[in-house]
């Protein structure tokens, strides 16, 4: 799920901080775990509505 990508990414000289947010047909509370100790700000499945995927976004752009 992207783990491996997001661990390199983080090590990328100024990418410790970048906002990586995954977004996979998976939606069980352990791949969010497994994205989550892999370093990735967020985690959400495919199937959202608009809005849903809208106000995710936003809550995550301003976190960062």
């Amino acid at each position: 799920m992207g783990g491996e990508a997001t661990r390199a990414i983080r090590q990328l000289p100024g990418m410790a901080a970048i906002t990586i947010i995954a977004m996979t047909a998976s939606a069980f509370d352990d791949d969010c775990q497994r994205c989550l100790a892999a370093g990735m700000n967020g985690h959400s499945g495919k199937l959202l509505s608009a809005g849903v995927l809208y106000a995710r976004l936003w809550d995550w752009l301003r976190l960062a």
